[in-house]
């Protein structure tokens, strides 16, 4: 798709590829602990199969129900709320980070991602891995990016791109399709 905005006499163009490869979510599994940059966390673990040919990008997608006892996992935020009254909300959470199938080409792929919000045993959830365009796994990995930077001052500032629109504008313009859904339901 091609898609082109005229503003104020300036003229933005950008392009997206809609034809997207679904993966097929293989297992979905938890562990109590990974360790990453960020330290220790508990995650939801989802296994598929990379389709075959470079160039493939992937996100984790989690849809579930939450109440006001649950907080927000890396601030530990309560969800005390005076509109939820302790009933439950569906949330979507859709993982920051991104991954390719670089050097791994048509071959099992593991991602493992921290609940954004906390949990308790027999929560159901729902969980999908969405295959993105370059678009947006390029600007996600720049926020990616942007986040090792804050917190690590050994690394490199890095400062979020214009976008495909040049140094006139600020975006991206993207495609995604969605894996069917897979049942989960934490064990503790």
């Amino acid at each position: 798709y091609h898609l082109e905005i005229t503003w104020q006499g300036s003229i933005y163009e950008a392009d997206a590829t809609t034809n997207l490869e679904k993966v097929v979510i293989d297992s979905i599994a938890y562990t109590q602990a990974f360790n990453d940059v960020y330290g220790e966390h508990e995650g939801v673990i989802t296994y598929f199969k990379d389709p075959v040919g470079p160039g493939n990008y992937f996100r984790f997608q989690e849809y579930r129900q939450v109440d006001s006892s649950l907080a927000h996992a890396s601030i530990k935020l309560s969800l005390q709320n005076d509109c939820i009254l302790g009933d439950t909300i569906f949330i979507l959470e859709l993982g920051r980070s991104v991954y390719n199938d670089e050097n791994n080409d048509g071959n099992q792929i593991k991602i493992v991602v921290e609940p954004a919000y906390t949990h308790r045993e027999g929560i159901e959830s729902v969980i999908k891995i969405q295959s993105i365009d370059a678009n947006i796994y390029k600007f996600y990995d720049q926020l990616d990016q942007q986040k090792l930077a804050q917190f690590n001052p050994f690394v490199e500032p890095v400062f979020l791109r214009d976008g495909q629109f040049g140094d006139r504008a600020f975006g991206f313009f993207g495609a995604l399709t969605r894996s069917e859904g897979v049942s989960f339901t934490y064990p503790e």
